[in-house]
């Protein structure tokens, strides 16, 4: 199977788009990606930053970020909870770790999870704060995905197909 890099991309993409707090999915380096679109948000932005071979399988890291649009409120200094700011980074903190849990979940036990793509370990996600033109929230994780390498020795897949024929 050739198609490994697409087939994990499309169903991560397919996935975090059907979900409720992600508005955006984005590929790629995160400095091509306009920042200062509000429509876009809430992004999710994935990346791929390695991929390490045995004899049976590929891993490979999937650098994911979730992340929202900080918005200040109005309100007087007397008038908003000093715990909770004057923003919505806790919301924003809430809903997109929610969309990292359910990915996670979806990989690990869910429809996501299949005889060919699992979970290398636990994940671990870590919040940022970032100032752009908005200034944006979120969370950020890398998750080990590991696929059965299918490639044989002849130069052509498992099913006879050459190894770099994207239709395979």
């Amino acid at each position: 199977m050739t198609n490994n890099v697409y087939k994990i991309l499309d169903d991560i993409k397919d996935f975090l788009r059907a979900g409720e707090f992600t508005n955006t999915v984005s590929f790629g380096d995160i400095a091509d990606i306009d920042l200062d679109k509000t429509t876009i948000f809430p992004l999710a932005h994935i990346n791929i930053s390695a991929a390490r071979f045995t004899e049976s399988t590929i891993t490979f890291d999937i650098n994911l970020m979730c992340m929202d649009i900080l918005d200040e409120n109005n309100l007087s200094v007397d008038e908003y909870d000093y715990f909770y700011g004057n923003d919505n980074l806790q919301d924003v903190l809430n809903s997109q770790l929610a969309v990292m849990s359910r990915l996670f979940t979806e990989l690990t036990r869910g429809s996501l999870r299949d005889e060919l793509l699992t979970i290398e370990d636990d994940l671990t996600a870590e919040p940022f704060k970032d100032r752009f033109v908005n200034v944006l929230a979120g969370w950020t994780s890398t998750i080990p995905l590991v696929i059965q390498n299918t490639t044989s020795l002849s130069g052509n897949n498992s099913d006879g197909t050459p190894i770099c024929d994207p239709d395979a």
